[in-house]
């Protein structure tokens, strides 16, 4: 092998190549002459080398601190969000603070718990819907993201606070509260796998592809394009329902303040005031959807599921004088409120 081809090999020549540059940092600084794996030549070529290890050491020092500043930076930027702007503009704590009630109420309010009351603090992490929703996130990667901790550990704060949440929709898999543990246990999972040995990595990739796109076609949205509904998703509603909900949208004067069911939201939204049921607020119209059990309160803006508080509202209109039905089919009713 002459020269040229030598530093054709030498992955130090091309740290352009984001797999070279990665693979050149995996050796983990064993000794002043680690081996490094070189892709792109006929066969497998392992080469010793001693001045790069200098260089990735170095690389890996400035990416640490590279990290540290992003680190550093997002948390003062996370605390003036939570004690600066959110009260400024709300007169008040966040709202979403109530969904930690029962351990502290507070980030503070939990870190005074854990020394208080640490028990509180444990038996809120380890209940059967936080160990399940734990559970259900591996479960589509064989929970291979182990075999790289460091970087699954980086998901953490994100599971002890859905954990630590009493709001049950932060510890279901199904909802945007994994967007911030997904990218981490599926980066933690390629590294995993590339621990294991390389007879055996096609087997285990192929096994996480596989459960994987099962457990999609079960839970995500794709069996609508069959005409089924999804693990825990709504029936699709029927024609003569979307009909009901079309024609009740229908009687809502465009600028009207309005209360409406969450399927109708999304086209009754494009005014200054509108209500999630049961809130009343300002509405002149209320539409209600008694087939959605979804409502929001005064505590908290995220949608719980309660049927019998839909129908409770609907009762109480009905009971009003100062509410007129003006439509009812397929359980969808409209009301409007009487003027004054």
């Amino acid at each position: 092998m002459d020269g040229d081809e030598r530093r054709s090999l030498d992955p130090s020549r091309d740290v352009r190549d984001p797999v070279l540059a990665f693979l050149h940092l995996v050796p983990r600084h064993r000794s002043a002459r680690s081996v490094c794996r070189v892709r792109g030549a006929r066969d497998v070529h392992w080469r010793a080398h001693g001045t790069t290890d200098r260089r990735a050491r170095h690389l890996v020092r400035a990416r640490k601190k590279a990290g540290a500043a992003i680190a550093v930076l997002g948390l003062a930027w996370t605390a003036i969000a939570i004690s600066v702007i959110v009260p400024a503009f709300s007169g008040d704590d966040s709202v979403f603070f109530g969904f930690y009630d029962e351990v502290g109420g507070s980030p503070a309010g939990v870190v005074k718990k854990l020394f208080t009351d640490p028990g509180v603090v444990l038996s809120a992490l380890i209940e059967p819907q936080d160990l399940a929703y734990v559970f259900l996130l591996g479960l589509p990667l064989l929970f291979l993201f182990v075999l790289s901790p460091g970087l699954a550990a980086v998901a953490l704060p994100q599971l002890l606070a859905s954990g630590l949440s009493d709001f049950r929709s932060m510890t279901d898999p199904r909802y945007h509260s994994v967007a911030a543990i997904i990218p981490f246990f599926m980066a933690a999972t390629v590294l995993g796998i590339a621990r294991i040995g390389a007879p055996r990595r096609p087997l285990v990739s192929s096994a996480v592809l596989l459960c994987s796109a099962m457990l999609a076609f079960v839970v995500a949205p794709w069996p609508r394009a069959l005409g089924m509904a999804p693990l825990g998703g709504r029936e699709t509603l029927s024609d003569a329902h979307v009909r009901a909900l079309a024609d009740a949208v229908a009687l809502v004067p465009s600028r009207a303040p309005v209360t409406t069911s969450n399927p109708a939201g999304g086209h009754l939204s494009g005014r200054r005031y509108v209500y999630t049921v049961p809130l009343l607020g300002k509405a002149e119209w209320v539409v209600i959807d008694l087939d959605d059990p979804w409502v929001t309160s005064v505590a908290s803006p995220i949608l719980t599921r309660h049927p019998k508080v839909v129908r409770r509202f609907a009762r109480q209109l009905e009971s009003d004088s100062t509410w007129t039905k003006v439509f009812e089919r397929n359980r969808v009713l409209v009301f409007r409120k009487a003027a004054a």
